[in-house]
């Protein structure tokens, strides 16, 4: 990871786009861009083609695909399979159960929501 950008205003892929390539600009590595990684929101696949359109009409990264050089989040996949496996067999936690950390101290957590 080469940035962590806050966003203002409004989180669409146009203006995503912009900031990543703002990025990609101040470390010289525009040229060098391979893929991205990402999860699937829809946001995610705008900003991925926007910056294929700028990129490309400005012939600074020549030819670079959004479709070809997306690597979809490993972790994010994982937590899609395993929520989708849950639903199936419609587990749910009981009331109150949670998760504990390694200290055996109760948790409310992200990954605790994978259960609802």
């Amino acid at each position: 990871m080469i940035g962590f950008e806050p966003l203002k205003g409004s989180h669409t892929g146009e203006h995503m786009a912009g900031i990543l390539y703002k990025v990609l600009e101040h470390f010289s590595i525009t040229k060098r861009l391979l893929c991205i990684t990402t999860d699937n929101a829809g946001n995610n696949g705008t900003m991925r083609k926007e910056l294929e359109e700028l990129l490309n009409s400005l012939d600074i990264n020549n030819n670079w695909s959004s479709d070809s050089t997306k690597i979809p989040c490993l972790a994010h996949v994982i937590q899609l399979v395993v929520k989708a496996i849950l639903g199936a067999f419609n587990i749910k936690p009981a009331e109150g159960e949670g998760v504990d950390d390694v200290n055996g101290r109760s948790v409310n957590s992200a990954i605790a929501k994978v259960w609802y």
